[in-house]
């Protein structure tokens, strides 16, 4: 049966998503930094003549660019790896930041479950699916942890890949 938090549980459940927009935030600005660079000064812009805005749209550039960028192939695998697992996260945060948070069920702490209903387009872009997701307080938790060790190790392949490939600017 699914219910009203309590105050406390409320506080909760807010700090966990508090905790995921922020740490999510940290993803994102690392990706359109790459996408910055990529765009710039690596060639994107002759993948596709406007930057990307949506996640998947910014995920599908990027896959691009290290599939057809040559200074980028070396680097093909671990940027797929990344752009696989961030495919999968976004799906997790959307239903979080997006979804509509409709109550709590059963336990208490960490095993409390958390309720959210979800509209979501059809693969054909034509139609509309509703979804229920549950998950509990440790997981809105561990996905916190977890978006914010993406989030580094998705700093630290940019910069593994930029030194690499960005040559500098002549001096004036």
């Amino acid at each position: 049966m699914v219910r009203e938090p309590t105050p406390g549980e409320l506080a909760s459940i807010q700090r966990g998503v508090g905790a995921i927009t922020l740490r999510w935030g940290r993803l994102e600005l690392t990706l359109n930094l790459m996408i910055a660079l990529i765009y710039h000064q690596i060639g994107g812009r002759e993948i596709e003549p406007e930057l990307p805005l949506m996640f998947g749209r910014r995920l599908r550039f990027l896959r691009r660019c290290f599939a057809q960028i040559e200074p980028l192939t070396p680097y093909r695998k671990e940027a797929v790896e990344l752009f696989d697992l961030l495919a999968d996260l976004a799906v997790v945060r959307e239903t979080i930041s997006h979804g509509g948070f409709v109550g709590v069920g059963e336990g208490g702490a960490l095993s409390l479950q958390l309720h959210y209903s979800v509209l979501r387009p059809t693969k054909c872009k034509t139609g509309h699916r509703f979804e229920e997701h549950t998950l509990t307080m440790g997981e809105l938790f561990e996905f916190g942890d977890l978006a914010d060790y993406i989030a580094l190790q998705a700093v630290a392949f940019s910069e593994r890949f930029a030194e690499a490939v960005v040559r500098e600017e002549p001096s004036a």
